[in-house]
């Protein structure tokens, strides 16, 4: 079986194409189950996620698919939650959707939070040492499959994406082994499936 659950919408505001193109996409790949979980809404980088004003529409969109297309494929609904305590809604983990991915773009540096993924925040790596940022890295996705909100922990080496100087980590074992020593017991306690963003080291 052939599933592709990480996909976003125009909402998120760094997305293009219709619902429509990406399941038709997605029919012509051999695709057996193809989830929508565009960045749910919260008080947080508005920017780059939906309005809460969007979410009716968003959800709409996906199960007018669902039915649209489901003698094609399986369509389902969910979010990408980022991980910050304090703007997670309650209205998006208790939506009533198939999944949520939680996902951890952000981290804490000093009395603010930076986005280690995203180039404008490039010159914090210069000011942190590399291995407290592993460190806080791991241990808010320990903390996020901790909570139990939700189904899927994703993204799991995109601290890897915005990383300048990655020659100092990783020389000894490969990102999969730290990954599994850091986090691996956690997640199967939790029962939570894991996806890396393989894209990120090549």
């Amino acid at each position: 079986m052939r599933v592709d659950l990480h996909n976003h919408t125009i909402l998120c505001n760094h997305a293009t194409g219709t619902v429509d193109e990406y399941i038709q996409r997605a029919i012509e790949l051999g695709i057996d189950e193809y989830g929508f979980s565009d960045h749910a809404p919260m008080n947080f980088d508005p920017k780059y996620r939906m309005d809460i004003s969007q979410k009716q529409q968003y959800e709409k969109w996906v199960l007018d698919a669902q039915e649209k297309y489901k003698d094609k494929i399986k369509v389902l609904l969910g979010y990408e939650v980022d991980y910050l305590d304090g703007f997670i809604l309650d209205e998006v983990v208790n939506a009533k959707v198939d999944y949520l991915i939680g996902s951890v773009h952000f981290l804490r540096n000093k009395s603010e939070m930076w986005g280690f993924d995203n180039p404008e925040f490039i010159g914090v790596y210069k000011s942190k040492d590399i291995d407290t940022i592993w460190v806080e890295y791991f241990d808010a996705i320990k903390a996020m499959a901790k909570t139990g909100l939700f189904d899927i922990v994703g993204l799991f080496d995109l601290i890897l994406s915005g990383m300048i100087g990655i020659h100092y980590f990783c020389q000894e074992l490969s990102i999969e082994m730290h990954i599994y020593l850091c986090c691996g017991d956690r997640f199967m306690s939790q029962h939570q499936l894991y996806r890396t963003q393989v894209g990120s080291v090549l």
